[in-house]
């Protein structure tokens, strides 16, 4: 994963998330790693201002004069997935939300999920994570073949 400049800058967060997923702490490997996703492809956009024409549709699709770095990962996910549901990202109301180990990351982050911390789990943000990278890293190299560098 540290091949990636937005890895590297978070290279002892997410070190420090596997050695406590190692240890079987899942909550914090899991608080350390669900916000790594869309930190990481923030700072790709940044640095890389990739597919201009996808952000205007996405900003376009939320009806706003922007577009949030949770949104676009969405838009990635659900284009290669398939689908428009995606798990951890779907809204709920915290007052409707029912706390049964399902891997939500507002009702998580919001501390509103205290029964998410299990190893599944834990993977599950663990092979997000590896898919944004293998994302990033496709888009890096078609972004870089295609510029002649």
């Amino acid at each position: 994963w540290f091949d990636l400049p937005p890895f590297i800058r978070r290279e002892r967060i997410i070190r420090d998330a596997i050695s406590a997923f190692r240890r079987g702490e899942y909550a914090l490997s899991i608080y350390g790693l669900l916000p790594q996703p869309e930190g990481v492809l923030w700072d790709y956009l940044k640095e890389a201002n990739p597919a201009e024409l996808t952000l205007e549709e996405l900003i376009e699709i939320q009806g706003r004069s922007y577009v949030t770095v949770e949104a676009f990962l969405r838009e990635i996910l659900s284009r290669l997935i398939g689908t428009e549901e995606l798990p951890f990202y779907r809204f709920v109301k915290f007052a409707e939300f029912t706390d049964d180990g399902t891997l939500n990351r507002h009702a998580v982050e919001h501390g509103i999920s205290l029964a998410f911390a299990t190893r599944e789990n834990a993977i599950r943000v663990i092979l997000l994570l590896d898919f944004v990278h293998f994302v990033l890293k496709e888009l890096e190299h078609n972004r870089t073949h295609h510029c002649g560098l």
